[in-house]
């Protein structure tokens, strides 16, 4: 896939990738119909939809008193989006093309506007009653604003992000209890070039396999193995890390259900300095557990999990991240949700520590569901992010309100 050049003048840039992206969806909607066609497919789909949020933050763009410089950081916005999930599907097959374009404006003294695309590929179909091969696929254009929030936290910037991937994978069933599955991922991240900030281009290849055995139909285990490469090349460094892992997912009860994963992790970073190469190695623990709760009128979920992630400011992040998940309905048409959680961030390098932080947030939300189509969300959001070089915290509250409208499903069965 061609990388879009980065342009100066920022509507023409726009321009260019709403063209790119409506000839890429033209172009796979009919790859979809042909193949519809061909292997008379049962049905073709579409699900538009249309979203219009207005937001009031205080902080967005998290920056300590120190680092504001006398400016307001308040600011007031319009976030409007819309798209559709298009697909086709028979007995042996599944496509599902997902579009997304948002335009988002601010009032603000701060660089917040921003025009974004996304366009997410999911396909498997299947060989044999055994064999299963699969394609997904991901085009994002965003911003820093949002995008490096989780991962690195520099949102003091809104340079553009580009990021695409592509992964095959398959699946094999060995018995009608266990089946082993292999899938390879490659990632190219690119930002927006820029005389200041310390973001650097990457790219991420991954190949990872599993074994999965279903013991009873409450109780499943796995195994994997898997390896990965990050390669920063404006930073002459390559970091590999191989990992094993064990889990399981078991339902002890009606409503309540837990899953674990637990494992260790090799990395070895190589840096090319002066003509000069230095190799650095780690290893380290990681794991995911978790525990869901089913409600007559809602649902529960708590997490906890160390992985490794790359990231745009050229190192490996650890992270560890505590979340929990809680919703109700009070009303056949209102419902109650808040999301919250604690994410401590470090290099994998434990000699650097200069991007090392820690985030927490949370967001009660109120929504109102006025007919299948239609509803309207109120909510507020908590965000308080703190690096370990620095002595002061950056916070932030904002308020939402979020009206959404979800056509009803277009369909056919013509083929």
């Amino acid at each position: 896939m061609t990388r879009l050049k980065i342009m100066e003048n920022s509507s023409g840039y726009w321009n260019h990738s709403v063209s790119w992206l409506l000839n890429f969806s033209v172009l796979s909607i009919l790859i979809s119909l042909l193949s519809a066609n061909n292997l008379q497919a049962r049905e073709i789909y579409a699900l538009p939809f249309v979203s219009i949020q207005t937001i009031y933050d205080d902080n967005r763009q998290l920056r300590t008193e120190r680092r504001s410089g006398g400016l307001n950081t308040e600011a007031y916005g319009v976030l409007s989006s819309a798209g559709a999930n298009i697909g086709v599907r028979s007995d042996r097959y599944k496509i599902d093309l997902r579009n997304r374009v948002s335009i988002n404006r601010y009032q603000s003294d701060l660089d917040l506007d921003s025009d974004n695309a996304f366009i997410d590929l999911t396909s498997s179909y299947n060989l044999t009653e055994r064999a299963t091969i699969g394609l997904t696929g991901n085009y994002t254009r965003d911003t820093t604003l949002t995008s490096e929030l989780e991962v690195t936290g520099l949102v003091q910037q809104n340079r553009i992000r580009e990021q695409w991937t592509i992964s095959p994978n398959w699946s094999y069933m060995l018995t009608q209890r266990q089946f082993i599955q292999a899938n390879y991922t490659h990632l190219d991240t690119s930002y927006e070039k820029s005389d200041i900030g310390n973001l650097f281009d990457y790219t991420t290849d991954v190949v990872s396999i599993s074994h999965n055995y279903q013991w009873t139909q409450l109780l499943t285990s796995f195994v994997s193995a898997s390896w990965m490469e990050f390669d920063i090349p404006t930073l002459n460094r390559n970091t590999t890390q191989y990992s094993v892992s064990i889990g399981a997912d078991y339902q002890f009860l009606p409503t309540w259900s837990a899953s674990f994963m637990i494992g260790e992790r090799y990395t070895q970073t190589e840096i090319t300095f002066f003509g000069r190469d230095f190799t650095s190695s780690q290893d380290g623990l990681i794991f995911n557990f978790s525990i869901n709760k089913e409600f007559e009128e809602g649902s529960a979920e708590a997490s906890y999990s160390r992985s490794t992630s790359a990231t745009g400011n050229g190192q490996l992040q650890v992270f560890e991240k505590l979340q929990a998940n809680f919703t109700h309905k009070i009303t056949q048409k209102l419902r109650f949700s808040m999301v919250g959680g604690i994410n401590v961030t470090s290099d994998s390098n434990t000699r650097n520590t200069s991007s090392n932080r820690t985030y927490y947030h949370v967001s009660p939300s109120l929504s109102w569901q006025f007919n299948r189509q239609t509803s309207l969300a109120a909510s507020y959001r908590y965000r308080n992010q703190k690096f370990d070089r620095e002595d002061e915290a950056a916070v932030s509250n904002a308020v939402f309100l979020t009206f959404n409208y979800r056509w009803d499903k277009l369909s056919t069965q013509r083929y």
